[in-house]
Protein backbone atom coordinates (compact mmCIF):
# COMPACT_ATOMS: atom_id res chain seq x y z
CA UNK A 1 0.00 0.00 0.00
CA UNK A 2 2.84 2.41 0.77
CA UNK A 3 4.28 1.85 -2.69
CA UNK A 4 0.96 2.61 -4.36
CA UNK A 5 0.50 5.82 -2.37
CA UNK A 6 4.04 6.95 -3.19
CA UNK A 7 3.47 6.14 -6.86
CA UNK A 8 0.26 8.13 -7.02
CA UNK A 9 1.87 11.15 -5.37
CA UNK A 10 4.75 11.05 -7.83
CA UNK A 11 2.33 10.92 -10.77
CA UNK A 12 -0.08 13.65 -9.70
CA UNK A 13 2.29 16.47 -10.79
CA UNK A 14 2.11 15.08 -14.35
CA UNK A 15 -1.63 15.60 -14.47
CA UNK A 16 -1.40 19.01 -12.78
CA UNK A 17 1.38 20.19 -15.09
CA UNK A 18 -0.33 18.99 -18.25
CA UNK A 19 -3.89 19.88 -17.39
CA UNK A 20 -5.29 22.16 -20.05
CA UNK A 21 -8.45 23.25 -18.22
CA UNK A 22 -9.64 23.67 -14.67
CA UNK A 23 -12.25 20.92 -15.05
CA UNK A 24 -12.15 17.21 -14.34
CA UNK A 25 -9.45 15.11 -15.94
CA UNK A 26 -9.88 14.64 -19.65
CA UNK A 27 -9.48 11.29 -21.37
CA UNK A 28 -6.03 12.45 -22.51
CA UNK A 29 -5.01 13.14 -18.92
CA UNK A 30 -6.29 9.75 -17.82
CA UNK A 31 -4.17 8.13 -20.53
CA UNK A 32 -1.15 10.15 -19.35
CA UNK A 33 -1.70 8.84 -15.84
CA UNK A 34 -1.98 5.25 -17.10
CA UNK A 35 1.21 5.78 -19.13
CA UNK A 36 3.02 7.13 -16.07
CA UNK A 37 2.01 4.06 -14.06
CA UNK A 38 3.32 1.84 -16.86
CA UNK A 39 6.58 3.79 -16.92
CA UNK A 40 7.07 3.26 -13.20
CA UNK A 41 6.64 -0.47 -13.81
CA UNK A 42 9.15 -0.20 -16.68
CA UNK A 43 6.47 -1.46 -19.06
CA UNK A 44 7.57 0.88 -21.83
CA UNK A 45 5.45 -0.63 -24.61
CA UNK A 46 2.29 -0.19 -22.56
CA UNK A 47 3.35 3.35 -21.69
CA UNK A 48 3.85 4.20 -25.37
CA UNK A 49 0.37 2.88 -26.10
CA UNK A 50 -1.19 5.09 -23.42
CA UNK A 51 0.78 8.15 -24.52
CA UNK A 52 -0.29 7.59 -28.13
CA UNK A 53 -3.93 7.60 -26.99
CA UNK A 54 -3.34 10.78 -24.97
CA UNK A 55 -1.74 12.55 -27.92
CA UNK A 56 -4.46 11.40 -30.31
CA UNK A 57 -7.07 12.73 -27.90
CA UNK A 58 -5.37 16.11 -27.46
CA UNK A 59 -2.71 17.09 -29.99
CA UNK A 60 -1.89 20.23 -27.96
CA UNK A 61 -0.90 18.23 -24.89
CA UNK A 62 2.79 18.81 -25.56
CA UNK A 63 3.99 16.96 -22.47
CA UNK A 64 2.53 13.79 -23.97
CA UNK A 65 5.24 13.90 -26.63
CA UNK A 66 7.94 14.23 -23.98
CA UNK A 67 6.60 11.33 -21.96
CA UNK A 68 6.24 9.15 -25.05
CA UNK A 69 9.83 10.02 -25.97
CA UNK A 70 10.98 8.82 -22.55
CA UNK A 71 9.13 5.54 -23.12
CA UNK A 72 10.71 5.20 -26.56
CA UNK A 73 14.13 5.73 -25.00
CA UNK A 74 13.32 2.93 -22.57
CA UNK A 75 12.68 0.73 -25.62
CA UNK A 76 15.96 1.90 -27.23
CA UNK A 77 14.00 3.58 -30.05
CA UNK A 78 16.06 6.72 -30.30
CA UNK A 79 14.75 7.88 -33.69
CA UNK A 80 11.13 7.81 -32.50
CA UNK A 81 12.12 9.55 -29.25
CA UNK A 82 13.92 12.31 -31.13
CA UNK A 83 10.92 12.85 -33.40
CA UNK A 84 8.68 13.29 -30.36
CA UNK A 85 11.11 15.61 -28.63
CA UNK A 86 11.40 17.74 -31.76
CA UNK A 87 7.60 17.88 -32.00
CA UNK A 88 7.29 18.87 -28.35
CA UNK A 89 9.86 21.63 -28.78
CA UNK A 90 8.19 22.94 -31.96
CA UNK A 91 4.84 23.07 -30.14
CA UNK A 92 6.37 25.23 -27.40
CA UNK A 93 6.77 22.63 -24.67
CA UNK A 94 8.44 24.10 -21.61
CA UNK A 95 9.13 20.89 -19.67
CA UNK A 96 12.35 21.40 -17.71
CA UNK A 97 13.85 18.07 -18.83
CA UNK A 98 13.30 18.68 -22.55
CA UNK A 99 16.75 20.16 -23.22
CA UNK A 100 18.48 17.30 -21.40
CA UNK A 101 16.46 14.74 -23.33
CA UNK A 102 17.28 16.50 -26.61
CA UNK A 103 20.94 15.68 -26.00
CA UNK A 104 20.05 12.09 -26.96
CA UNK A 105 19.33 13.43 -30.45
CA UNK A 106 22.64 15.23 -30.98
CA UNK A 107 24.65 12.08 -31.65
Amino acid sequence: MKILIFSLFSIIPTIAFCQQTGTTATQAEKELLAGDISMQKKNFEDAVSHYIKAINDDKDLTCGYVYRAKAYLGLHKQMEACQDLTTAKSKGCDRPELDDLMKNCEQ
